[in-house]
């Protein structure tokens, strides 16, 4: 024993305890460690206890002597230090032929001080035994002061704290290590065994602050290794946020590990990749093993197979263009080159590439392809795509054979209000304009089918002194109106830009109330409009002959708020509203640290990530799962995705039917929390992330939060019609049926995704 220390009798223990218990000048952290002998008892012989035992126990009957943790727990629930740990080394099985009694804590009744945060870690559940090493330590405080020291996944990043120990990382270390020890047990002996881990109160602080820690490098084997090229490997932060190096190199935590089957590898027998999904934790696993099955392919005689038919694709319904014709001809001319084939892809678009994958061994691949010109390939089976910069507009199979032509055809097209914002004819090089346009050199060229992604751009033109997007389109001369860089906390500015689309340009330009026309087209299709700084304004009202509509507007201090409208000719709406940070091209504050200078163009990317919900009648419970995680991650770029990316996250979670895949569900209700948390944190002020932070679990805090924000004048209009229609699911179910959010929500058209309301100019 060390010098000065004294017998760990009950008295002993119990009197150093009730001094912080009593004492009114709280003590700010209290660790209490024991390790000895425990069990597990009953006083009524219904509830079951934890006791210790201390050194003055003589037998286990002995209950006067021993001390119930229970009991410490709840006093110390209240009262006493504010940061409460309690480590327990002992067993909770030992057993007994008569119920000890008599060993309550008899202390004097004191009012209590708070919630306090405290957690109890104890070596094994109720019926388990404690192992040790004679002259050792035992098996649970081994790996308990491991975990102290951060090894392995002990070590956490908590934002705004930075790399630290916390209680909850210490026990999922030190219970990872006592089951893996276990690995052939029976499932109790393992239920038994593991640590146990109680929480009550506020959260514990973390109980160690640890250096950065270096990345550290990931290796995946893939079985058989020729399986390799049938496969697609991303090692993620979460779905969509890759890590940039291959092999991967990432700082230490958890990641996901996903395999996929190329498209067509299954025709060549190979099956889907085991595991798919794997959660994996660099700072305790530098390798995985991914298998995938194979089964050898039946092959046809060329001779007998039957023709290939035509591919065709039509238009879908966000106006994306994919391949629309495919005509093949065999024997009218010999192909240059024995047994060689002939492709040719004719596309529109001048900046288009072609990429060029063989389905099958040896799996070649060939990027960048010119288009409009004839390819000479193997014989095979062919995947190709067309690309617009990184935008692909098409993409089909085709089976070549020996000496064969064959002509693929993609069509890109045009709107004519994007037709308006282009050079005119014969400015650039060559007889005809391209009909494509460039925002910037990191997305490339785009056509005109993704005006609702360029349309917000041109909104963000007047704001953009670093020259981060519409490089190309220096030809539209759209004024700067901030010559000086704004106060990081200076108001936010509003910028509007419309679009008249149709056959006919619209005899009258539309106008934005409270909106200056800084800049339109020559034909007057596109206009674009700012509005001064206002904290009243919520809503935007735009207005052209026939109708007006109202879209909420929210504002982001040191931002700009980018409308975008376009006016089809069928009289279809289409809205997006997107917040920006100035200057154009940073992030915004990120939970660990301030926003980083984005690539140009990352504004570009984020709004076609968008560019298919903006359409009316947008299903959020379709858009693939896959790319959720890319959506959440731009709400650094756009918080507006984040939004968006939270809404179609929650919607799938409750459309999932009854027995899916709880690895699924667990996917997404992690996904929702992370964006929850990092929108209230960051996005607080705006009303969307006040809506979605009361969506609790829990239904009665949901109804509480809830009852908060449709008493809140200062609320707003949440720029989604989700979050409006959660708010006025609320306001229906507390009986509040003259609440704003109830009228809103009646007058927007079913499935549109942002809040807009569009009224015929005839109504009063």
């Amino acid at each position: 024993a060390p010098p000065g220390s004294q017998p760990a009798t009950r008295d002993a223990i119990l009197g150093a305890l009730e001094a912080l218990y009593d004492d009114t000048a709280t003590a700010d952290r209290l660790v209490f460690y024991f390790a000895g002998h425990g069990l597990s008892a009953s006083r009524d012989g219904r509830v079951r206890e934890s006791l210790v035992l201390p050194v003055d126990v003589k037998s286990p009957t002995d209950g006067r002597n021993m001390v119930c943790l229970d009991d410490l727990l709840a006093l110390f629930a209240e009262r006493g230090p504010l940061q409460q740990l309690w480590l327990v080394d002992a067993c909770r099985d030992m057993p007994y032929q008569k119920r000890p009694r008599a060993y309550e804590i008899e202390w004097p009744e004191q009012p209590p001080q708070g919630p306090r945060a405290q957690t109890a870690i104890f070596a094994v559940a109720a019926g388990g035994q404690a192992l040790s090493q004679q002259g050792g330590h035992g098996r649970f405080t081994t790996h308990l002061l491991a975990g102290l020291r951060g090894e392995g996944s002990a070590a956490d990043h908590v934002p705004a704290r930075g790399h630290c120990v916390t209680a909850p990382s210490l026990h999922a270390y030190v219970q990872r290590r006592i089951l893996q020890s276990l690995e052939g047990f029976d499932d109790w002996t393992r239920s038994v065994q593991a640590p146990e881990l109680r929480t009550r109160g506020p959260l514990l602080d973390p109980l160690r602050l640890l250096p950065a820690p270096p990345a550290r490098a990931f290796t995946v084997e893939v079985r058989p290794p020729a399986a390799l090229a049938a496969i697609d490997l991303a090692l993620e932060l979460q779905a969509g946020f890759p890590v940039p190096t291959w092999p991967p190199s990432a700082l230490p935590r958890v990641y996901e590990l996903r395999a996929n089957l190329k498209p067509g590898m299954d025709e060549l027998g190979w099956g889907q990749p085991r595991p798919a999904l794997l959660a994996v934790d660099l700072r305790e696993d530098d390798h995985a093993v991914i298998e995938v099955p194979h089964q050898t392919p039946v092959m046809r005689d060329a001779a007998t197979a039957p023709p290939q038919q035509p591919y065709r694709v039509t238009t879908d319904r966000h106006g994306v263009t994919g391949l629309v014709t495919a005509s093949r001809s065999a024997g009218s001319q010999a192909a240059p080159g024995v047994g060689m084939a002939q492709l040719r892809v004719e596309v529109a678009d001048g900046a288009a590439s072609v990429c060029l994958r063989r389905a099958e061994h040896p799996w070649t691949v060939r990027m960048h392809e010119p288009a409009n010109q004839t390819l000479l390939l193997e014989p095979g089976t062919w995947d190709v795509q067309t690309l617009l910069g990184d935008e692909r507009i098409s993409a089909t199979r085709v089976v070549l054979t020996a000496g064969e032509q064959r002509v693929v055809a993609a069509v890109a097209q045009i709107t004519p209000s994007l037709a308006a914002l282009l050079p005119p004819q014969g400015s650039w090089a060559g007889d005809a304009a391209p009909r494509t346009v460039m925002p910037s050199e990191s997305i490339g060229p785009m056509q005109g089918a993704i005006l609702p992604t360029l349309l917000p751009l041109l909104a963000l033109k007047p704001f953009d002194t670093q020259q981060v997007v519409l490089r190309q389109l220096s030809h539209l001369q759209i004024p700067l109106l901030v010559p000086g860089l704004p106060a990081a906390g200076a108001l936010s500015h509003c910028a509007v830009a419309v679009a008249m689309d149709g056959n006919q340009p619209p005899a009258h330009s539309p106008t934005v109330a409270q909106g200056q026309r800084c800049w339109a087209s020559a034909d007057g299709r596109v206009s674009v409009f700012v509005l001064g700084t206002d904290v009243q304004r919520s809503t935007v009202r735009v207005a052209w002959p026939g109708a007006w509509a109202d879209v909420a507007a929210p504002q982001l201090p040191g931002g700009v708020t980018a409308v975008a409208v376009t006016v089809r000719a069928d009289g279809t709406v289409q809205a997006s509203v997107g917040l920006y940070r100035l200057p154009l091209g940073l992030a915004w504050p990120q939970p660990w640290g301030d926003g980083m200078p984005l690539p140009p163009g990352q504004l570009a990317r984020a709004l076609a990530l968008a560019a298919p919900l903006f359409s009316a009648g947008a299903d959020l419970r379709a858009y693939p799962a896959s790319a959720l995680g890319e959506f959440a991650g731009a709400k650094w770029v756009d918080p507006v995705l984040g939004a968006l990316a939270f809404h179609a996250c929650r919607r799938q979670l409750q459309a999932l039917p009854p027995g899916a895949d709880p690895g699924q569900a667990s996917n997404l209700r992690s996904l929702c929390a992370v964006i929850r948390e990092n929108m209230a944190m960051q996005f607080g002020s705006l009303p969307d992330s006040r809506v979605i932070a009361a969506l609790h679990d829990d239904p009665a805090l949901q109804r509480q939060a809830m009852a908060a924000l449709l008493a809140d004048g200062t609320l707003g209009q949440p720029v989604l019609a989700a979050s409006l229609a959660d708010l006025a699911d609320a306001a229906r179910a507390g009986g509040l049926p003259d609440h704003w959010s109830l009228d809103r929500i009646e007058r927007i058209i079913p499935g549109h995704v942002f809040n807009v309301v569009v009224t015929p100019a005839t109504t009063v």
